[in-house]
């Protein structure tokens, strides 16, 4: 997962999901279920084939606001330039990941 900034979103997330879904994991660094997702969600990215991106909410706060994040961890797919599906929040089992990836349309 690499992270990026507010004003390379557009390129890393906005523009490239054209080509590919695009999971966002919003996180920070004194978040514990973030730290302990972090390693499911992106051997997923692996397995499935989704690009990844981080965005740290605690120092891109107005990202993280503009796009409605009010805890983290939170996951948003974007597909076709623009947010699909509803964000998850908080930690998730793997089963749950799957099944939120699966609803957004990153996999089937």
């Amino acid at each position: 997962m690499h992270n990026t900034h507010n004003t390379a979103f557009f390129d890393d997330v906005l523009k490239a999901s054209y080509a590919e879904p695009v999971v966002v994991m919003f996180h920070a660094s004194w978040c514990g279920p973030c730290k302990s997702m972090k390693p499911l969600i992106e051997r997923l990215a692996t397995d499935i084939g989704f690009t990844l991106v981080g965005v740290d909410a605690g120092t891109e706060r107005q990202l993280a606001a503009s796009e409605s994040v009010r805890a983290v961890p939170t996951l948003i797919v974007y597909k076709d330039g623009k947010a699909v599906g509803s964000p998850s929040a908080g930690a998730k089992t793997e089963t749950a990941l799957r099944t939120f990836l699966a609803t957004a349309g990153v996999w089937a």
